[in-house]
């Protein structure tokens, strides 16, 4: 997979982080980049990033080769950190995922 990475990831722990780290490709590249993300946002960033490859989306809504390059280096980090994609209760978690961030994001208001 391009880039290459690394993580940690462990599974029934929504508080856990996911590490993506992305290596130099070659020597001229600069140097690599670290993104922290929590648990559920590297599920469901690896599951929409899943999706749109598979349906063959990218190409649409990614006009770019060098930026599809990106994105499935991407989502080969995320598939070698996570554990969750070989879960056969693999779309719960990631509904489950989708309802923890859907809320952080969107709080609901204090009743009166």
């Amino acid at each position: 997979m391009p880039g290459g990475g690394t993580g940690t990831a462990s599974s029934g722990n929504e508080l856990r982080s996911a590490q993506v780290s992305f290596r130099d490709m070659t020597p001229s590249d600069p140097p690599g980049v670290t993104i922290t993300l929590s648990s559920d946002e590297a599920l469901v960033l690896y599951d929409w990033l899943e999706r749109i490859i598979k349906n063959g989306d990218l190409e649409r809504l990614v006009p770019d080769p060098p930026e599809w390059f990106a994105l499935l280096g991407l989502s080969g980090v995320l598939e070698e950190s996570l554990v969750e994609p070989w879960d056969r209760r693999y779309g719960e978690l990631v509904d489950a995922a989708l309802g923890r961030l859907r809320k952080a994001a969107v709080p609901e208001e204090p009743e009166e």
